[in-house]
């Protein structure tokens, strides 16, 4: 059975946590993203969620239906759909737009929510809604290499 949009915003109501901005910058610092240079757009406050509540909005998001288009709209156009569709549709700020040149890619990176309170990140190809396991398959020195490129946060 298909998600409903009423279904992702009320597990969002009640599982998102706002997580300071320091907090969440040390992550990043902390992550295997901290090579790559962090763009902020926001910094007091972020909005994160829970695995659970992130796989309930891309079970729900069509994103990864989206035509490919080679040089008209290819990764990096998915990922900035991606960032914009969770900010406009949902208010969360902690989608962060991942510009990778090392790996010639782009894709997204979701504030997760820890059982601790604190804060880590889901890789998404958004693309495919699939997550990323750094260092492993082709993401240890390939597309998603985490080198050298861009957090727009």
């Amino acid at each position: 059975m298909a998600v409903r949009i009423r279904e992702v915003r009320d597990a969002i109501k009640g599982t998102a946590v706002d997580i300071d901005g320091g907090a969440y910058f040390d992550a990043i610092a902390a992550s295997p993203a901290r090579n790559l240079q962090v763009l902020p757009m926001d910094g007091m406050t972020f909005r994160c969620l829970p695995e659970e509540t992130w796989d309930l909005y891309l079970q729900w998001s069509r994103i990864d239906r989206l035509k490919y288009i080679t040089e008209m709209f290819d990764c990096d156009d998915f990922a900035l759909c991606m960032k914009a569709e969770i900010a406009r549709r949902f208010r969360l700020n902690s989608c962060i737009f991942v510009i990778d040149y090392s790996g010639g890619h782009a894709y997204n990176m979701l504030g997760t929510v820890k059982d601790d309170g604190g804060v880590w990140f889901t890789i998404i190809e958004p693309q495919t809604d699939g997550k990323v396991i750094v260092g492993e398959k082709m993401s240890a020195t390939e597309m998603y290499a985490l080198e050298h490129g861009y957090l727009i946060v």
